[in-house]
């Protein structure tokens, strides 16, 4: 009876340090296709929260200035993200293949990813599909920043269209079936548009 007790602790010990926590974000994140350096790596956070803005309200962002979450965000509603999930995110909007479709001049952003720390808001993802972009915090994306300086510096005579920093069609395509995969069917998302 000892030694099989001491075998189950032992074995119990062995699979503790084996496997990963299932709910803490990993400390470094690998992207594929990274074509940036990775921002998110020095955000230091423990949670992550995917959220849905109701389709009928209209909110210019889903974290306002003060790093607290819009009104109209139903909290309770949130799926909170594996570090799987987080690292399939950030795939995507690190990928620069993810960008260079149009995009227009609004932002109401219908589904939104948060970042915690100790249940603070430490930064965010906004992805508003209707205007085909998305904003991050406490930083802009290497990648818009790029493209918008290159858009508003454009020589007449050049190809400016190539600096446009909304979603590639393919960018869209894994951002929407992500979205849905985690349970986000606003109306911008399921609905086409000019932008698929």
């Amino acid at each position: 009876m000892i030694l099989k007790t001491t075998y189950i602790f032992a074995l119990s010990l062995f699979l503790l340090f084996l496997l990963p926590a299932p709910t803490l974000a990993p400390k470094v994140i690998h992207c594929q296709n990274q074509t940036q350096q990775n921002p998110f790596l020095k955000l230091q956070y423990d949670k992550v929260v995917s959220y849905q803005v109701p389709d009928k309200f209209s909110v210019l962002s889903i974290v306002e200035e003060d790093y607290t979450l819009n009104k109209h965000v139903p909290t309770n509603k949130g799926k909170v993200l594996s570090a799987q999930e987080i690292n399939a995110l950030l795939n995507i909007v690190l990928d620069e293949k993810s960008y260079g479709g149009g995009a227009a001049a609004c932002f109401d952003p219908h589904w939104g990813v948060v970042f915690y720390k100790k249940g603070k808001i430490v930064g965010s993802i906004e992805v508003c599909f209707g205007c085909n972009t998305l904003e991050t915090r406490p930083f802009q994306l290497k990648i818009a920043e790029e493209y918008t300086d290159k858009l508003m510096n454009c020589n007449s005579g050049e190809d400016c269209g190539k600096y446009i920093f909304g979603f590639s069609k393919e960018g869209r395509k894994k951002l929407k079936s992500l979205g849905a995969k985690w349970g986000i069917n606003s109306y911008d998302l399921v609905s086409e548009s000019s932008f698929d």
